[in-house]
C-alpha cells in the first residue's frame, strides 16, 4: 500500500525534528569526550568499562598556526626567503604547500618579504627549527616567534552529526518521491525539498573538508625584514651616527625644497607688481618736473 505524499512530508517534517536532536545529543556527547580527553593524559591508556571495553576517547582537533618574523642583511632576504620555499617544495605538495610569496623594496637598502605555507601538522614543529636554523647560517635573528592554536572538536563533531542527519533526509525523501500518489504540485515542493537538503549537505561536507585540512595542515606565517644587527659593536654607533646624518641632512633639504616651492609663487608675483609700478610711475615723475620747472 502506498502512502500518499502529504502524509509522507508530514513524516519528513517529524524526521528533520528528530534529526535535530539525535544532532543535539551527539554534540553533547562529543563534548563529553572532549572533557575526557582534556582530564586524561595522551600517555595513559583509556580505563576499561565493566564489561572490559575500552572507553573511546575523542583526540582533539587543533588546527595550529605558527608565526616567524627574521631580521637580515638586505642582501640576505631575498636568498633566505627562496631558500625557505625550496624547503617547502621539496617535501612535496602532501606534506608542504607554497600559498603565498611577496617580496618589496623600501628606501635605501631596506628591503622586506612574506611567505605563507601550509605544513603537514606531524612535522611542523621540526620544520620551524629548520627555518630558524636556515636563517641563522647567514647571520639573521629571529625576532617574533609565535603559536596560536584553534580548537576545532566541537565544530567538527556537529558538522559530521548534521552530515548524517541529511544524508538520512535525503535518503528518505528520495524513497517517497519515488513512491508518491498525488499531484504534480505535490511532486515539485518534495523535489525542491529533496534540492534543498542536498545542497546543504554539500555544504556541511565542504565545511567538514575545510575543518579537518586546517587540523591536518599547520598555517605558517613568516616575515622577513632586513635592518642593522641587534647585537652591539665599535661600529655599530659610528654606523648609526652617519646615518642619522644622512637622515638629517635629507630632511633639512626637503624642509628647503619645501620652503622654496611655497614662497617663490608669492616672490615672482611681488616682483612683477614692483615692475609695474616702477614703469608706471617713472613716466608721472618726468612729468611732474616738467610742471615744476614750468612753474
Amino acid at each position: 500500500m502506498r502512502t500518499s505524499l502529504p502524509v509522507a512530508l508530514l513524516f519528513v517534517a517529524a524526521l528533520a525534528a528528530c534529526g535535530r536532536s539525535n544532532h543535539e545529543a551527539v554534540s553533547q556527547s562529543g563534548e563529553a569526550k572532549l572533557d575526557i580527553a582534556a582530564e586524561s593524559p595522551a600517555s595513559e591508556p583509556a580505563p576499561a568499562q565493566q564489561g572490559g571495553a575500552p572507553v573511546e576517547v575523542a583526540l582533539p582537533q587543533i588546527a595550529y598556526t605558527y608565526s616567524y618574523t627574521f631580521r637580515l642583511r638586505s642582501d640576505a632576504v631575498t636568498s633566505i626567503q627562496e631558500r625557505h620555499a625550496k624547503m617547502c617544495e621539496a617535501l612535496g605538495p602532501a606534506r608542504c604547500r607554497v600559498v603565498d610569496l611577496k617580496r618589496s623594496a623600501g628606501s635605501g637598502d631596506y628591503v622586506t618579504g612574506s611567505l605563507t605555507l601550509q605544513v603537514a601538522a606531524p612535522i611542523a614543529g621540526r620544520f620551524g627549527e629548520e627555518l630558524v636554523a636556515n636563517a641563522a647560517a647567514v647571520e639573521g635573528e629571529t625576532i617574533d616567534r609565535g603559536i596560536a592554536a584553534e580548537d576545532l572538536s566541537k565544530q567538527i563533531i556537529d558538522t559530521s552529526a548534521r552530515i548524517k542527519t541529511k544524508e538520512i533526509l535525503v535518503e528518505r525523501l528520495t524513497k517517497l518521491l519515488e513512491t508518491r500518489s498525488g499531484n504534480i504540485a505535490q511532486a515539485v515542493e518534495a523535489e525542491r525539498a529533496i534540492n534543498g537538503a542536498q545542497e546543504e549537505l554539500e555544504q556541511a561536507r565542504a565545511w567538514l573538508a575545510e575543518m579537518r585540512g586546517r587540523v591536518a595542515m599547520s598555517t605558517f606565517q613568516i616575515e622577513y625584514q632586513s635592518g642593522a644587527p641587534l647585537g652591539g659593536g665599535f661600529s655599530d654607533p659610528i654606523r648609526e651616527a652617519f646615518a642619522g646624518v644622512g637622515e638629517m641632512t635629507g630632511r633639512n633639504v626637503a624642509i628647503a625644497i619645501t620652503l622654496v616651492a611655497a614662497i617663490l609663487p608669492w616672490a615672482l608675483l611681488l616682483a612683477l607688481t614692483l615692475g609695474l609700478y616702477r614703469r608706471f610711475r617713472k613716466p608721472r615723475e618726468a612729468e611732474d618736473d616738467v610742471a615744476d620747472a614750468e612753474a
